[in-house]
């Protein structure tokens, strides 16, 4: 997600071309502007902002007063602007929708073939997705590919057998982060995990299940499943 920060806004100092990928403001206007990457909103000086003579702009870099930028943003053309014209870093749609109820950033998998898992910590291979609409999780490598910054919620339930000492753990960029209760029985036993973290863009997350010993665990989307979703803005 793009960072945000109350009252972002400022002046353009140099005169920007419709080509040109580097916006100077004027001078302290910088220091006012969010972490990259951000988003702007160009309009010329007087106007309402519209989509006629306005463009949005994505930040990449800051050097004081001076920005790296990528053109035509959010379905905006490039434009030309004038010294003394407005920037400001605005609410867009998309910020919106990550928090409605048509949340992208959620999913659903779990483990559909059987699996014997081997002594020690391995992690568990859920090879069926349920639902990830914003294709984020990898059943090649069973983890979960972080979309945007922010607040994430994750669940987990294992049933494990083998008589031998068992328990989960989320695993965040290969790091232990919450393990679940330890378990011992030679009968299937079902052991739940949840955790909240504030994670970034890019993170990664799976699961992990250590055992004393080789243990089976039950396959079905009922029995050894993993879910999570995106809370909001950290």
């Amino acid at each position: 997600m793009a960072n945000k920060k109350d009252l972002a806004t400022g002046l353009i100092g140099t005169a920007l071309t419709s080509s040109a990928t580097t916006l100077v403001l004027q001078t302290g206007y910088g220091a006012g502007m969010p972490a990259t990457p951000f988003f702007l909103t160009l309009t010329p000086v007087g106007q309402l902002s519209t989509l006629g003579n306005s463009e949005i702009v994505s930040v990449t870099a800051r050097s004081t007063d001076t920005l790296t930028i990528v053109r035509a943003q959010k379905g905006t053309t490039a434009k030309a602007f004038a010294v003394g014209d407005i920037v400001a870093n605005g609410v867009y749609v998309d910020d919106i929708l990550i928090t409605s109820l048509a949340n992208p950033y959620k999913f659903r998998v779990y483990r559909n073939a059987a699996y014997s898992a081997p002594a020690g910590a391995n992690k568990v291979p859920f090879d069926t997705i349920v639902y990830d609409p914003n294709n984020n999780f990898n059943t090649g490598t069973a983890l979960y590919t972080i979309p945007v910054t922010g607040l994430y919620s994750f669940s987990a339930r294992m049933s494990v057998n083998g008589n031998v000492r068992t328990f989960f753990d989320f695993y965040i960029n290969g790091v232990g982060q919450g393990r679940s209760n330890d378990t011992t029985a030679t009968a299937p036993v079902g052991t739940f995990c949840t955790n909240e973290l504030v994670l970034n863009a890019g993170d990664t997350v799976g699961v992990w299940l250590y055992t004393s010993g080789t243990a089976n665990i039950e396959p079905d989307n009922n029995r050894a499943y993993f879910f999570g979703s995106y809370k909001g803005p950290a």
